[in-house]
């Protein structure tokens, strides 16, 4: 073997791990994306809600009257 032939080799087994390492991060990033997103929809119900009954317990306050 020459050294051509390493280097070659050694690149393209450093591209193969930095594709690998590279999709891994991407993976992580996609899923902590949708985890904020499902919390943030979790919360917005939560307010919601809140809104709702607040909003029922104002309607009873004003057909007592």
């Amino acid at each position: 073997m020459n050294t051509g032939d390493v280097i070659f080799q050694l690149m393209t087994i450093f591209l193969i791990v930095l594709f690998f390492v590279s999709l891994g991060f991407f993976v992580k990033v996609v899923l902590t994306g949708q985890r904020q997103k499902a919390n943030s929809i979790m919360r917005l119900e939560e307010r919601l809600d809140r809104t709702e009954e607040k909003l029922d317990r104002i309607i009873s306050l004003l057909e007592k009257q």
